[in-house]
């Protein structure tokens, strides 16, 4: 009889786990779905400004990128890296991204600027929605996420995809008390905001 009532009793409390924690689940999904209806999504022309200027300035980032580790070789008179090289098989695990910013070519250092920037623009935009401001823990929020996808895009694997997002959160944090921003961004916002005034006014 005790062996049963311990199974019972057993079952119940497994039981009673599931209903709380079943209520906290709905209790966060109403919170989220609330905080969710008071967002405010970019309208198209906010939206097609933001691509433009994201894409426009990367691709000049990317052929600057190019251009300059060109030189670098040019002027140290040692030849680019290339997938084959002898310097990227001493990056390790590090090897998938040090080739995509230097044994490729401007196409590919665009598309991770790109990647780091929407990542970085994303992540900042929800925990500043979230925690109702703008401040370091933000800026090291978003540089973590933006290089741990940065190394995982590029078919890093392993503890080494944290290292990079520490190293990306170091950066966007030291960025931030340097009081350095993208002008590009914040002056592009200010023209969508503009252009969808005018739309709105037509």
């Amino acid at each position: 009889m005790s062996n049963c009532s311990r199974i019972h009793m057993t079952g119940d409390a497994k039981i009673g786990v599931l209903a709380v924690g079943n209520n906290n689940f709905e209790m966060t999904w109403k919170r989220f779905q609330n905080w969710l209806s008071k967002q405010r999504l970019p309208s198209f022309t906010e939206a097609a400004v933001d691509a433009y200027f994201c894409v426009g300035t990367s691709m000049a980032m990317g052929s600057f990128g190019e251009s300059l580790i060109n030189t670098i070789c040019f002027l140290k008179r040692i030849p680019r890296p290339s997938p084959q090289s002898q310097f990227l098989s001493r990056c390790g695990g590090y090897r998938p991204l040090a080739e995509s910013f230097l044994a490729r070519d401007s196409f590919a250092i665009c598309c991770n600027v790109i990647l780091m920037r929407a990542c970085n623009d994303s992540i900042s935009y929800v925990v500043k929605n979230i925690r109702g401001k703008e401040d370091l823990e933000t800026s090291i929020v978003a540089g973590f996420g933006y290089g741990v996808a940065l190394s995982l895009a590029n078919g890093m694997r392993g503890p080494g995809v944290l290292t990079v997002g520490a190293i990306c959160a170091l950066f966007n944090g030291g960025m931030f008390k340097a009081g350095i921003k993208m002008w590009a961004y914040d002056h592009k916002l200010n023209i969508g905001k503009e252009l969808a005034k005018i739309d709105h006014g037509n």
